[in-house]
């Protein structure tokens, strides 16, 4: 009971992508980010790297380069860390001020997914989501979903849950990554 209460509780976001649109809903409150989905990231002398805006807001200027990680001919998503930036930031618009636990999530490639998405852009979109801190990951393949539906949610069974061990799991792998590039 304890566990289905807070379970309703938690937010719900359907992740809608396509090539020049993102759409981030959250299914309960009714707050909504719909944009392209550009990235406006600034390099400074030092060669880091830092998003300074997304969306219509993301312009392109000195020392600022626009770039769209959902940008690529064969698949929906291009950019795995500027994805990841984006959406970041996305569901903190979408979110707002308030505190609200991990959001359980259910993600849709809208385009460039004819006979259905391959298992590495299901795992690609499981983790991505899952290291933004979503409690649940669902890739729906399907008719767009309606708001009743997303709530009634008989889709979660075997979505990608986070935990301890996946968690650590992401961690040494990205540690491996960075320990990888100071070596070279």
């Amino acid at each position: 009971m304890a566990n289905s209460l807070f379970s309703r509780r938690r937010p719900l976001y359907y992740v809608q992508i396509w090539e020049t649109r993102l759409k981030v809903v959250d299914v309960f409150a009714g707050t909504l980010f719909d944009e392209v989905p550009d990235v406006a990231i600034s390099t400074d002398a030092k060669g880091q790297k830092t998003v300074v805006a997304i969306g219509a807001a993301a312009k392109a200027g000195p020392g600022v380069t626009l770039a769209n990680p959902f940008s690529h001919p064969r698949t929906v998503l291009n950019d795995f860390f500027l994805a990841q930036a984006l959406l970041r930031r996305s569901f903190a618009l979408v979110k707002g001020a308030r505190f609200a636990p991990a959001p359980r999530v259910v993600v849709q490639a809208m385009e460039k997914n004819q006979g259905g998405l391959s298992a590495i852009e299901v795992r690609a979109f499981e983790e991505l989501l899952l290291g933004l801190g979503a409690k649940v990951v669902a890739v729906h393949q399907g008719q767009v979903l309606s708001m009743g539906e997303l709530a009634a949610g008989p889709f979660w069974q075997g979505a990608k849950a986070s935990s301890a061990k996946q968690s650590l799991l992401t961690l040494a792998i990205v540690l491996g990554a960075l320990a990888l590039a100071f070596i070279k």
